[in-house]
């Protein structure tokens, strides 16, 4: 085999030669020590200095050094530019150490990988140790070199120094790193509407927590959204829009999907076309199954709902699709998690519902969710799903088993001003059981909690307010008889609440004129 070049290797201070690689065609390398004897001896290439190293002490430490990958193309460089290049004496798998890649200290260094992914690879090693090493590091990687082609191949093309100069002057510098920053350019972009599947209450592609304790109605609630959309009948009591019919996915761990799923959605009319429910994964190799889990299988449901028609996804209760191995109480746990989602639902446009627990107690609504504050940190909407205080307080005045409608109530947002609560009862039918709206509800999340205090303490302390309104609309009617579902609507309270009320200002009436 014919020798066509011999690169050598000397010691950086003293320029003493240490060995000698060999290049044969076709290509193959050798090594020689300086003795002349084949190999490097006890020597690895991880002792030998950098190629051309030994220049160095002739070049100002301003003056620009190239890192290239290989010896053929630090030669060429130095010869058509007259430039410095150096390089490793390994190859693309080679690992830099720090003593080779001292002698760059305090240097201003232009990093050149070959244009294929082995090179690219060297030199972000390269750029990594050197990071604390050079003064400034640069990367040059020009645009015409073609695939697997290094800096040889872009002099071939008949560059000069003035194009290297301009190559160093562009600094490519995302070819140098693993990963990057993506850092959005706010001039010029035009400002984008929130679309919502419910206004106010639902937004598309954005994490919506609804949160309460056992018993309230949060999967009758899902499963009555699923209904709607799968019509495009939304017949929300408030913001009620036209939608075309749409898909909903349900990963609903605690109810069965036959005997519960299925019968309630039926009861609720839904178009059962349009309404999944995600069971499992499967292996394609093996057909083995497994859980679904937000942290491992994120690709998977993003690849699923891209591929129909989805608007709506519910996740029911979401601990429970959060592997063992994430920390629930735990920010950073919670949000590595919960992050992904809220980004996969910006870019599938769908709606996605987590649905969340309470835990034991008393206290804010806001506090109330079982583990880390994060989930509400990162969903961009969160409801309480609560018993209406006003018709506990019925109830309570009665002393009977009225039915207590269960409240959607609307405990922090970003996106607007905070809604009203809106009201629903599960209306038992004999065979089956209804789902109704039942109006607005004007309290505050903190109004809630105290009513819902004075409500178990005190009783009628919260409704003073209403009496009066009640009063004065009464008042203002003119003798007009207004039905409850009128003073209803008008208060903003149920309609049993207004039945109390009634009774209340009857009573008062009574009392003012001495009559008992």
């Amino acid at each position: 085999m014919t020798i066509i070049a011999e690169y050598e290797y000397r010691d950086p201070e003293t320029g003493k030669l240490i060995a000698t690689k060999v290049r044969r065609e076709p290509k193959t390398f050798e090594w020689r020590q300086a003795s002349g004897e084949v190999g490097l001896g006890e020597l690895t290439e991880r002792d030998l200095p950098l190629y051309h190293a030994e220049q160095l002490a002739f070049f100002d430490l301003d003056k620009l050094i190239l890192f290239v990958e290989g010896e053929k193309a630090a030669d060429a460089l130095g010869e058509k530019l007259g430039v410095l290049a150096v390089c490793l004496p390994g190859g693309a798998a080679t690992r830099p150490t720090t003593l080779q890649l001292s002698v760059l200290r305090g240097r201003k260094v232009a990093i050149w990988p070959d244009k294929d992914g082995p090179g690219r690879a060297l030199m972000r090693r390269v750029f990594e140790k050197l990071r604390g090493i050079a003064d400034r590091l640069g990367a040059v990687y020009p645009e015409d070199v073609p695939a697997k082609g290094d800096p040889y191949d872009w002099l071939q093309l008949g560059h000069t120094r003035e194009d290297l100069i301009a190559e160093w002057k562009r600094n490519p510098l995302d070819v140098l790193l693993a990963k990057q920053l993506s850092v959005l350019d706010l001039e010029g972009r035009e400002p984008k509407e929130i679309e919502w599947l419910w206004s106010q209450y639902l937004p598309k592609r954005m994490l919506t927590m609804i949160e309460g304790q056992k018993g309230m109605g949060k999967s009758w609630l899902t499963l009555k959204l699923a209904a709607m959309i799968s019509t495009g009948d939304l017949d929300f009591p408030v913001f009620p829009q036209a939608h075309a019919p749409a898909k909903t996915l349900l990963l609903s761990h605690e109810d069965p999907v036959d005997e519960v799923i299925v019968p309630r959605l039926i009861a609720l009319g839904a178009d059962m076309s349009n309404v999944k429910v995600l069971s499992s994964v499967v292996d394609n190799e093996t057909g083995g199954e497994e859980w679904f889990d937000l942290k491992k299988h994120i690709e998977l449901l993003e690849n699923h709902l891209m591929q129909d028609n989805y608007d709506l996804l519910v996740i029911d209760p979401i601990n429970n699709y959060i592997g063992a191995s994430i920390d629930t109480y735990r920010d950073s746990d919670v949000r590595s998690v919960l992050s992904p989602l809220a980004a996969l639902a910006a870019r599938t446009g769908v709606c996605i519902i987590g649905i969340r627990h309470f835990k034991k107690g008393e206290g804010k609504l806001s506090e109330m969710g079982v583990g880390s504050v994060a989930y509400g940190a990162v969903a961009r909407v969160v409801h309480a799903l609560v018993p209406d205080v006003d018709a506990l307080l019925v109830r309570k005045e009665r002393r009977d088993d009225t039915p207590v409608p269960n409240v959607l109530l609307p405990v922090a947002t970003n996106l607007t001003v905070l809604p009203k609560g809106v009201a629903f009862k599960l209306v038992d039918e004999g065979v089956s059981v209804a789902f109704r709206w039942d109006g607005l509800r004007d309290y505050t999340p903190d109004e809630y909690v105290t009513a819902l205090k004075e409500a178990k303490h005190t009783g009628v302390a919260r409704h003073e307010k209403k009496l009066k309104e009640l009063d004065e609309l009464l008042r203002t009617a003119r003798g007009r008889v207004l039905s409850d579902a009128e003073v209803a609507a008008e208060l903003e309270i149920g309609t049993s609440v207004v039945e109390l009320f009634r009774y209340r200002l009857s009573e008062r009436k009574e009392d003012e004129l001495g009559v008992y």
